[in-house]
């Protein structure tokens, strides 16, 4: 039996019974009990319910399910939703990282877990439907049948990174930013210690975790592009490649003839 929730607009809804032969009635919202027959299509708010009743057996006990219809809610307010809880946020398509993928709208980001990488390319618009999952406190979005991952529109173009300085990473304003596009500028690396790299901006540290080539002691970098990833208490700078390790943005080279 489909979990009470909110699921898909058209999502069928079935019953079952584990006693052979046994008939199953069901009262939809309210309306008298009749004997089921095929699955109820979800089309708005809906209660279910259930029993079942089997020659020389008492009738089963009645059960209640409630459902409604999920729909395209902001970024920003399904970060609010508990682990468990279905939704369907849209967005821009900003990073891929392995399993990790990085959406977001006007009014935040959040990551998308273990959807199928293929369906879309950084800078297309997607649509994604599944379960909120909280790991290591960083908000996902797991997928869930029979929710879908979909490009909405294609080549929209990653939006302009934000431009954010160390003190907006801190435990107390991270969330705010937490799977964004962003900028912080003024980098040199102080530390290395595998994919943790300890930088400064404007004398302030901040953590980025990579293993890029580029990110050893002493480099200096006009600015560093990224995402913003939350581990536990700590929010991390994951940079989108080598080539968002900005050292000059505008230079003059001469080429010896």
């Amino acid at each position: 039996n489909l979990p009470s929730g909110e699921w898909p607009v058209n999502t069928p809804i079935t019953l079952a019974t584990a006693t052979q032969e046994a008939t199953i009635l069901v009262s939809v919202n309210g309306d008298e009990f009749k004997t089921y027959t095929e699955a109820i299509t979800l089309t708005g708010q809906t209660t279910v319910t259930a029993y079942a009743q089997a020659e020389g057996l008492n009738d089963s006990e009645k059960v209640t399910f409630t459902y409604d219809v999920v729909t395209v809610k902001p970024i920003s307010e399904v970060r609010l939703y508990e682990k468990g809880k279905n939704a369907i946020v849209e967005g821009i398509l900003t990073h891929k990282a392995g399993r990790e993928m990085y959406i977001q709208d006007a009014t935040g980001g959040i990551v998308l877990y273990d959807f199928e990488s293929s369906v879309a390319n950084v800078g297309d618009k997607v649509r994604a439907g599944g379960v909120m999952e909280i790991y290591n406190e960083l908000q996902e979005l797991k997928p869930l049948l029979p929710f879908t991952y979909e490009v909405v529109e294609a080549n929209v173009g990653v939006p302009a990174a934000k431009v954010i300085s160390p003190d907006q990473l801190s435990p107390e304003n991270g969330e705010s930013i937490e799977a964004q596009y962003v900028k912080i500028e003024n980098v040199e690396i102080i530390n290395v210690n595998g994919q943790n790299v300890t930088a400064i901006s404007n004398d302030k540290e901040f953590i980025i975790y990579s293993n890029l080539e580029k990110l050893k002691v002493g480099k200096k970098f006009e600015y560093i592009e990224a995402v913003v990833k939350q581990f536990r208490d700590q929010y991390q700078l994951i940079p989108l490649s080598d080539a968002a390790l900005v050292e000059n943005s505008f230079s003059v080279q001469a080429t010896p003839a």
